[in-house]
């Protein structure tokens, strides 16, 4: 795997040049990286292989095309979190990109994340794509 500015101590047979790694702690072995084709993409650790090599290898679980070029990760919020809530226990991740967009990961619990996917579902039914795009893969 070529890497612009970071190294992982595992291996990737996947090409991805990185602007940024971090490490995500609500996942234990899980990264989130930036590459220069504009995307994001998420990693793990396969601790459940057979063999040492195996181990090392780090698998893709996720992409997602931002469409800018992401410079910045850091931990945080644009708000201030209430105590004692539900929102207030979300581990939240802001990204920057070169355009100057500002961006929010989040770690949902299932039902809201359930609710969502069929809000989205929804609303895709109901509203076309710009050129006549369909969301689905």
């Amino acid at each position: 795997m070529t890497m612009c500015k970071r190294s992982f101590l595992f291996l990737s047979f996947s090409f991805f040049c990185l602007t940024f790694v971090v490490f995500v702690l609500f996942c234990f072995f899980r990264f989130i990286g930036a590459e220069n084709a504009f995307n994001f993409f998420t990693v793990k650790k396969n601790s459940e292989a057979a063999t040492d090599d195996e181990r090392r290898k780090l698998e893709v679980v996720g992409q997602f095309h931002v469409g800018d070029f992401v410079n910045r990760f850091r931990r945080g919020s644009l708000v201030m979190k209430l105590p004692e809530t539900e929102i207030s226990n979300i581990d939240t991740l802001l990204f920057c990109t070169t355009g100057g967009s500002l961006g929010v990961l989040a770690t949902l619990p299932a039902t809201k994340y359930q609710f969502l996917h069929k809000v989205q579902t929804n609303l895709t039914k109901i509203i076309k794509g710009v050129g006549g795009l369909k969301h689905e893969m």
